[in-house]
């Protein structure tokens, strides 16, 4: 499908941006004039329009700031965040600080503020509980509440080495499960940052388990094998672009952004 306007990437640079209303407006200038922040599961992710399939990140990855701004967004809006313990292990920095990575972000932390939930949010991470970096800096920095799910054989233990909340489960605990226990702890919008391998099971059953994906869709030359990840990512018919998509340009190639919802 093709965009319907064209940006400049270098608009979406959070250090350009002061207020919440800032936030708000690049939010509409990426989605549409009619985005609002709506509860719900959240799917944000990058992919390579060649292929469908996810972006690897790391130091190869195509950038763009506003795919930077796209994940920033959506973690301003989370009460909880899922990721996996192997997310931990390959990105050693990672940070939950309002726009990670760079400088804090003052603009974003008045939007959560302004039109999220209050204080940090859920920090999810699904672990089989072996080789978990419990020294990594996400434990320890304040800017989320940091929570191990896993096989009560494997993380149950990690009480005695950390002060994160472990919730150990019996049998095979899946994505629908940990997304119902969220919610009942009161979580309305869960965002889910994990890999393709953990992140199909949303789009796997007859009725999909995602209420909005907010993708992020690199255009440019093709890439190589390990720059790409997991399968191609086929977008269900239950979810419909909420507006027509939008492209930047970058120095790395154009990029494509589209929020679809739930029909």
């Amino acid at each position: 499908m093709s965009a319907a306007r064209a940006l400049d990437d270098a608009d979406f640079d959070l250090g350009r941006v002061t207020s919440a209303d800032g936030v708000a407006e690049l939010a509409r200038a990426l989605y549409g004039e009619a985005f609002t922040p709506t509860p719900g599961v959240l799917h944000v992710t990058a992919i390579d329009g060649n292929t469908g399939r996810t972006l690897r990140i790391d130091e190869r990855a195509p950038k763009s700031q506003a795919d930077t701004f796209a994940l920033n967004l959506t973690r301003a809006r989370a009460d909880a965040i899922i990721i996996t313990g192997g997310i931990l292990r390959e990105e050693p920095a990672l940070s939950y600080a309002p726009g990670a990575p760079g400088p804090e972000s003052e603009a974003l932390r008045a939007y959560r503020h302004h039109y999220g939930p209050s204080g940090p949010p859920l920090l999810v991470i699904m672990t089989r509980g072996a080789g978990l970096p419990l020294d990594h800096p996400v434990f320890h920095d304040g800017h989320t509440r940091p929570i191990l799910y896993g096989p009560a054989s494997g993380v149950l233990p990690l009480r005695q080495e950390t002060d994160a909340e472990v919730i150990g489960h019996t049998g095979d605990a899946h994505l629908g499960a940990l997304l119902t226990l969220l919610r009942e702890r009161g979580a309305t919008t869960i965002s889910v940052e994990a890999g393709p391998s953990t992140t199909r099971a949303l789009y796997a059953g007859p009725v999909p388990l995602v209420d909005e994906l907010c993708l992020s869709t690199y255009a440019g030359p093709a890439l190589e094998e390990a720059q790409l990840v997991g399968d191609p990512l086929r977008v269900p018919p239950e979810l419909a672009l909420a507006e027509p998509e939008v492209l930047t340009r970058t120095a790395s190639g154009p990029w494509r952004f589209g929020r679809y919802r739930r029909r």
